[in-house]
């Protein structure tokens, strides 16, 4: 794999300040700390040699990524200006991109291959959309998914919720499966907190929260806030998962272990972890994955 491939999946443009002797890259990420690493990883795994270097002239006191060679190559790493909550970014990628694939009947081989697919996608002519007001929603969050520090793992996430699509469509014909963005398809209670419907057709929807996932996890059992989306399952196992989550995360904003999750309770709690995300987001996201983490148990 070239370095440019590598570099596909984020955002990213050549610097006027390349020339003859070298080839300098400005890479861009909600948290660059981050994508350095993670690109670093994928450097190492495809055994391109590299080294960090601080360069004034590049990077002021940031240390960037250099990787010699006939033309020595040079990656700085800097914040992306604006753009979404990564929160929200993160959680869109697991959402909208197997969306757009299961509808397109496209299954892809790489995360690279994803992403080259949804660059690609006629957002006009998908299914996915419940309006024609979020088509330009979706192909912004397309061009965005690169910004996320977590690129690389959540697009690994999506691949497994589509895959997750596909074996239920063995099970049952799926007619189409719409992007719960905002507004919910027709017949849904627009309070309902899934991120996915899945429609059957005849009337027989199904919306399921499925913010994350991988070729091996399972499918969560519950959504963000903790309100039970899968009723399939037996009462002692959602109050195992409750008390769970209680335990992990959720005793930290609220001390009523059995009703944290419901009424004006739960409505305490929503408001602060909304606050917690917009004072510190890094705490809201480990939170978020280690919940995640119970979530994909067996």
């Amino acid at each position: 794999m070239s370095l440019l491939k590598i570099l596909n999946n984020y955002a990213y443009e050549k610097s006027n300040k390349s020339n003859s002797k070298r080839d300098v890259f400005v890479v861009k990420a909600k948290d660059r700390t981050g994508a350095q690493s993670e690109i670093e990883t994928r450097l190492k795994e495809e055994k391109i040699v590299f080294y960090r270097k601080k360069d004034n002239a590049l990077s002021g006191s940031t240390e960037v990524t250099v990787i010699d060679g006939p033309k020595t190559t040079y990656l700085v790493f800097k914040p992306a200006a604006g753009g979404m909550n990564e929160t929200t970014l993160n959680s869109t990628i697991t959402e909208l991109a197997p969306a757009l694939a299961f509808v397109a009947g496209y299954n892809p081989k790489s995360v690279e291959d994803f992403y080259n697919f949804l660059k690609q996608v006629n957002h006009t002519q998908s299914s996915v959309y419940v309006v024609a007001e979020n088509i330009a929603a979706g192909k912004k969050f397309v061009s965005e998914f690169p910004n996320s520090s977590k690129f690389h793992e959540k697009m690994e996430n999506a691949m497994g919720v589509l895959k997750y699509l596909y074996v239920e469509n063995k099970k049952k014909k799926i007619v189409n499966v719409f992007w719960g963005y905002r507004q919910k398809p027709p017949g849904v209670d627009s309070k309902h907190k899934g991120d996915l419907f899945i429609d059957y057709g005849k009337g027989k929807m199904v919306g399921v929260s499925l913010k994350a996932g991988s070729e091996t996890s399972k499918e969560p059992k519950l959504n963000t806030y903790v309100n039970p989306i899968l009723q399939d399952l037996d009462l002692k196992k959602i109050n195992e998962l409750r008390l769970e989550l209680w335990n992990k995360t959720y005793k930290s904003f609220s001390t009523d272990r059995f009703n944290y999750d419901k009424a004006q309770e739960k409505k305490s709690v929503i408001e602060k972890l909304a606050f917690l995300e917009k004072s510190d987001v890094r705490m809201y996201d480990k939170m978020y994955d280690e919940n995640w983490e119970i979530f994909q148990k067996p």
